[in-house]
């Protein structure tokens, strides 16, 4: 059976990231690393395995959209999806802290909200180059 040649960062010990698509241009991300390579798979840290090759996919049965796709951490898909989580955690955090000082107006409550905007507005300016 031919392989096709292993891309240089699918080797034991290398830092991966599962990306799945949660959108037309979003996606989630969970960093891992490769534990093991055979003749056909690249075996995870977590046991997951993937097809060896240049565009490796844990389901080969699932559409090419939503599939599991691994590539190197340094993918630039991966910086925007963290990045992209972090907005999404610290809007939560927002949201929260806005209903909160509703609930009960207090000097502290209006300090949490500012905080949390504060970050939040900051993360936003830090935003990954497409």
């Amino acid at each position: 059976m031919n392989t096709p040649a292993t891309p240089p960062w699918q080797v034991p010990g290398a830092r991966v990231a599962l990306l799945r698509r949660r959108g037309p241009n979003e996606h989630s991300v969970t960093l891992t690393t490769i534990e093991k390579v055979t003749a056909t798979q690249l075996v995870l840290a977590d046991g997951s395995r993937f097809r060896r090759g240049p565009n490796p996919v844990q389901d080969a049965t699932s559409t090419r959209a939503s599939a599991t796709h691994l590539v190197p951490a340094d993918d630039p898909r991966v910086a925007r999806a963290l990045w992209r989580q972090e907005a999404d955690r610290l809007e939560t955090v927002v949201v929260a802290a806005h209903d909160a000082l509703l609930r009960d107006p207090t000097v502290a409550g209006a300090r949490a909200l500012a905080d949390a905007a504060t970050a939040y507005a900051e993360h936003l300016q830090d935003a990954p180059q497409a």
